[in-house]
């Protein structure tokens, strides 16, 4: 027997692009979509948390403001005949001050560590996400190889190719699950903590996810042999 060429075998299984796309288009672009949600969320955590810095260092600097004022009011009242009060007022006003510094500097710390932790989980998550849907169409393409090189001898019609595509989905439905449940997974770590009530009210469902229907696609036009 023959070994089956590149050629016959595209015109045996047709365009192999539009194949890829009948089989990965909606869920690529589904992962596209939830990825570009996922950018969206860390860049509005990111906002966020940037306003909490501003609004944090406004109040502080009012507070050292005010404690600085009233500190000098005493200083003036007193430095005539109380040197030895004025300079324990001065003490403490270095305090309240190094007490709200200190205090700023661990916020922003804080803060900025939360934000490198999501970003890096948001970039492992994809590139795990992309070796997965990586490995499905190298699973899809050594299928359509094997199932091709068993067929070679025989005729194949379209219903034919058609239920050896619905086949291979099937068999690699378990793992495009659990990628699907894996994403899911960190797009909910990454919900805003003031967003996360809506999403535990019992009213409040996960938008459904409609898997394409293989079987049913129309499939490109091939000659039968």
């Amino acid at each position: 027997m023959n070994e089956i060429t590149p050629n016959q075998m595209r015109e045996r299984l047709g365009n192999i692009d539009q194949i890829r796309d009948i089989l990965f288009g909606d869920r690529s672009r589904e992962y596209d979509r939830r990825f570009s949600q996922l950018e969206s969320e860390v860049a509005t955590l990111r906002r966020q948390m940037t306003e909490q810095l501003e609004s944090l260092r406004t109040v502080f600097t009012t507070d050292l403001r005010t404690a600085v004022d009233g500190m000098e009011k005493k200083l003036q009242y007193v430095n005539a005949s109380l040197d030895e009060d004025s300079e324990d007022l001065r003490n403490q006003l270095r305090t309240v001050e190094s007490r709200l510094s200190s205090n700023f500097v661990v916020a922003e710390k804080s803060l900025k560590g939360q934000v490198r932790n999501i970003e890096e989980e948001l970039s492992e998550t994809r590139t795990r996400l992309d070796g997965e849907l990586a490995d499905l169409r190298s699973q899809i393409l050594d299928e359509l190889q094997r199932r091709s090189q068993q067929l070679e001898g025989d005729k194949l019609s379209r219903t034919d190719l058609a239920d050896i595509l619905f086949d291979v989905c099937m068999q690699v439905k378990g793992k495009e699950a659990q990628a699907q449940e894996s994403q899911n997974s960190n797009a909910e770590r990454l919900i805003l903590p003031e967003r996360q009530n809506e999403y535990q009210q019992p009213d409040y469902q996960k938008p459904d996810y409609q898997e394409p229907d293989y079987h049913d696609e129309p499939l490109p036009d091939s000659q039968n042999h």
